[in-house]
C-alpha cells in the first residue's frame, strides 16, 4: 500500500468519524477505541446526557 493510499484511507476514516459525531452526537463514543481516537485527535469527549 502506498503512502497516498494510506493518507486517503486515514482521511476517509477521520471524515466518517467526524460525520458520525455530527449525525449521532456522542452516543456511539462510549467505546474505548473511539474514546482513544478522540483523545488522540485532541477532541474533548463529552458524552451527551
Amino acid at each position: 500500500m502506498s503512502d497516498q493510499q494510506t493518507i486517503t484511507l486515514g482521511g476517509i476514516l477521520v471524515a466518517v468519524f467526524v460525520l458520525d459525531i455530527f449525525v449521532f452526537g456522542w452516543v456511539l463514543v462510549d467505546e474505548p477505541v473511539l474514546q482513544q481516537i478522540a483523545e488522540t485527535t485532541g477532541m474533548i469527549v463529552t458524552p451527551a446526557a
